[in-house]
């Protein structure tokens, strides 16, 4: 069992000595430090992750260590404050204190998440690895929802993290729309720093009770209209520098509800939510892009809880209901990203407070636009809080979004694992007159198929061949690519695969469907590349895409934004109606009763069993022999958990269910 703090207190030399000897075996096994980036940042099938679970643990804080430095000779171990968390990205190592039959001893755990931050790292490198190389602001600008959920115990950091990130958005944001404008709209009359217009909300959620922060006192309402949009009645404030937005994020988090704890002089008592919208003026109809940023209040255990009068112990216990709503969320949201194409049917329960109500957009199967969610698991680092570490660790790596796929061997030779030489000798071999120093002169075969088509082969034409020869050799690698992943997919994953998901289609796929659904357009203009495929053109932005299209039409057609919208909105139903395949298959039998719940089964037992006292309690009714038993209330029925197969024996189970 663990330790109290009193207890770690009283063994602290001891553990002292037990927490070096696991340092120095754990550091062997991690001699050369990680990188700090994201170990995973895409899927096999080249799909960027759409949640990100991250890992960070503070350091000691000057009030936490001794006001002098320990002498020689001191209890060195009394004196300064134990650390229970070792960092090597990206994995989270813990050594939990624990009591056995021989005496006080640690527990390792190691916990893996995407992206480990240890004590060392900085906010800017939290802003560099989640929203700048995962480009967050891309995915807003582009009309998509990007979120950052911030969770953890009280006093582990989240406020620290969240608010130094607002900060660096701030100084960042417009100069990011600016050069995203300029980019994706070069030929816009619309100046690129005038493109997108900014607009902030800011609120906090205690239980039911929302608050508006932007105007304090001011109750907000939360609620879904009969299109299942979500609608906020918070203020919104236009902001138009940098400077402007950085002083309103500062004015309202100082109204936000604090309070002291055990754990935390001003502990956060409330979710704060900054929602940041991000209109397009250039297509104004187009959906706008958001940002979210949310510091949830902190996670507390019953010791924590000991001595908090009964106002603070309300809010606790309404903070813990909220963030077990959250967890299911973002937990079922994660189940997609790990079984994307099986055809299982999944509910994600966001009306379930009015926390998940106001993030539906992040957790919404059915939304029409892409999303990104960050979830920074924070964790103090002192020993005495590693049993509330090890919760806080537990409850979030399972979102980690992984493929359960097995791996399989593939017969073809995927370009993505070659290193510089092994590509070099299959450019060599595919044409002998290129001059394979100039193409790739260090770069790996991820780093060459990561270029896109124009700087591939503009690279071939350096290295002596003509442009054609550029084009046929880049048509080549991606031959390859896409032979070796169908090669090494399951047969069942390549059976469930929908023919019907954009998002799955080929370059020529995509053309063909382009020249089927809007006959005025050119698919040569509409996919000029061939990196055009179905989950690069599923990353644009409406606004982006219906920029494109505006100038795609065939010779003579006048194409309107409209037109732009209405495509756009077909190849989204596409993917939507082949990923909700299985979703609404479920409903169909549902409607028309033919799916069973569980309940017939259950009630087919009581009909066989009406004397079974292991099924039927104490106090439940029954009828007289000979007719067919039936419970009259729920608490009739005993809670035993066993299963049918060893009430009724296999024989008679199978006979009475195998239809189910």
């Amino acid at each position: 069992m663990s330790l109290s703090a009193a207890a770690i207190a009283q063994n602290s030399k001891h553990l002292d000595k037990l927490i070096t000897q696991w340092r120095l075996s754990t550091n062997k096994k991690f001699q050369a430090p990680a990188p700090l980036t994201l170990q995973t940042d895409v899927h096999s099938d080249g799909v960027t992750k759409s949640v990100v679970v991250a890992l960070r643990t503070r350091p000691f804080l000057p009030e936490e260590l001794p006001a002098e430095i320990p002498r020689e000779g001191d209890d060195e171990a009394a004196a300064a404050p134990l650390s229970g968390v070792l960092v090597h990205n990206p994995t989270m190592h813990l050594s939990v204190p624990t009591s056995k039959w021989n005496g006080v001893s640690i527990t390792p755990k190691s916990f893996i998440a995407d992206i480990a931050f240890g004590p060392e790292d900085t906010n800017e490198d939290v802003f560099r690895c989640l929203v700048k190389e995962q480009g967050l602001l891309e995915t807003v600008l582009g009309g998509g929802v990007g979120c950052i959920l911030a969770y953890g115990q009280t006093g582990s950091g989240k406020t620290h993290t969240i608010s130094a990130l607002e900060q660096q958005l701030a100084s960042l944001l417009f100069s990011a729309a600016a050069s995203f404008a300029a980019q994706k709209f070069p030929s816009a009359a619309c100046p690129p720093d005038k493109m997108f217009k900014v607009q902030v909300q800011m609120w906090e959620i205690l239980g039911n009770q929302v608050t508006d922060l932007l105007e304090p006192g001011k109750q907000v309402e939360i609620a879904e209209d009969k299109v299942g949009n979500i609608q906020i009645t918070a203020k919104s404030i236009p902001v138009s520098t940098p400077s402007a937005l950085s002083e309103l994020l500062a004015k309202a988090s100082s109204h936000r509800r604090t309070s002291p704890t055990m754990r935390n002089a001003t502990s956060s008592r409330s979710h704060c939510i900054l929602s940041i919208t991000l209109v397009n003026s250039l297509f104004p109809a187009t959906e706008p892009g958001r940002l979210v940023l949310v510091d949830l209040a902190g996670s507390e255990r019953a010791a924590d809880r000991a001595e908090h009068s009964k106002e603070r112990a309300e809010e606790g216990k309404l903070i813990n209901e909220s963030l077990m709503c959250l967890k299911d969320c973002v937990k079922a949201r994660a189940t997609v990203e790990q079984q994307r194409g099986n055809g299982k049917f999944l509910h994600i329960p966001y009306r379930s407070s009015k926390l998940t109500l106001a993030l539906k957009t992040v957790f919404d199967l059915e939304a029409t636009r892409r999303s990104q969610m960050a979830i920074i698991a924070h964790v103090s680092p002192h020993l005495s809080d590693t049993a509330h570490s090890n919760n806080t660790l537990t409850y979030i790596t399972p979102f980690r979004a992984v493929s359960n796929n097995t791996a399989r061997t593939s017969s073809v030779p995927n370009p993505s694992s070659w290193s510089n030489v092994s590509f070099r000798s299959w450019a060599s071999k595919a044409c002998p007159e290129v001059n394979v120093a100039k193409l790739a002169p260090f770069e790996s075969g991820l780093q060459m198929t990561r270029l896109s088509e124009d700087e591939f082969v503009k690279r071939c034409t350096d290295a002596g061949l003509s442009e054609t020869q550029g084009q046929a050799l880049y048509q080549a690698l991606w031959k390859l690519i896409i032979d070796a992943k169908r090669d090494a997919r399951p047969d069942a994953v390549k059976i469930r695969r929908e023919p019907n998901d954009p998002e799955g289609w080929t370059h020529q796929q995509y053309k063909d469907w382009v020249e089927q659904a809007a006959p005025r357009l050119n698919p040569d203009l509409v996919c000029p590349s061939l990196d055009d495929r179905g989950f690069t053109i599923m990353k644009m932005g409406e606004a982006e895409f219906v920029s494109r299209i505006l100038h795609a039409g065939k010779e003579g057609e006048i194409i309107t934004e409209e037109d732009g919208r209405s495509l756009y909105k077909q190849m989204w139903s596409a993917h939507l109606e082949s990923r909700n395949s299985a979703r609404k298959q479920v409903m169909a039998k549902r409607a028309n009763g033919s799916y069973n719940d569980g309940v017939e089964i259950t009630d087919r037992l009581f009909a066989l069993m009406p004397d079974n006292e292991d099924i039927w309690g104490p106090q439940a009714q029954k009828k007289p022999a000979g007719e067919e038993a039936s419970p009259q209330t729920d608490n009739g029925r005993s809670d035993h958990g066993w299963s049918l197969s060893m009430m009724l024996g296999r024989e008679e189970y199978e006979k009475n269910f195998s239809e189910f």
